[in-house]
């Protein structure tokens, strides 16, 4: 890939949770309020446990938290936090990540997207939304599709 990318990385000594990029910054604004429910990330994996943080609004105002990460195998309900497996392969990774159905597997509706945090380790190149699951060789953008193409669905 040819474009800048931001590479979020940690020493091997700190979890990575404690090291992250957030969209937007809380402090200084209320929210993205993406109302599409397809989040679509393209980022590299670089070997190690990596994870993807949606803060979601809800029909009823409440904040519900889709986790994927690779860390785990299994999808568990903890609260408001819903935790799913991410699987990646070495290189670039375009993963979707439907959060209208996933919601709507716990009995909640979304309405949209407030934050997002990336967290260590990986490169990260783009963060969109969409309505509909893209065919990544014929719908996308030129710009938007990655060069040996590797789609993770969820």
């Amino acid at each position: 890939i040819k474009e800048p990318v931001v590479e979020v990385a940690s020493a091997a000594s700190i979890k990575n949770k404690s090291v992250s990029v957030q969209f937007p910054d809380e402090e200084k604004y209320t929210g993205i309020g993406a109302r599409l429910p397809i989040a679509n990330f393209q980022l590299k994996y670089i070997g190690k446990d990596t994870g993807i943080e949606i803060k979601c609004t809800t029909e009823n105002k409440k904040p519900y938290y889709v986790i994927a990460t690779n860390s785990t195998t299994i999808c568990k309900l903890k609260g408001t936090q819903l935790c799913i497996p991410l699987t990646l392969v070495d290189g670039w990774n375009k993963v979707e990540i439907d959060l209208e159905y996933l919601l709507g597997s716990i009995g909640q509706r979304f309405v949209s997207v407030e934050s997002v945090t990336v967290y260590s380790s990986c490169r990260l190149r783009k963060i969109f939304f969409s309505d509909t699951k893209y065919n990544v060789r014929t719908k996308l953008l030129i710009s938007f599709r990655i060069c040996s193409e590797t789609e993770i669905d969820m």
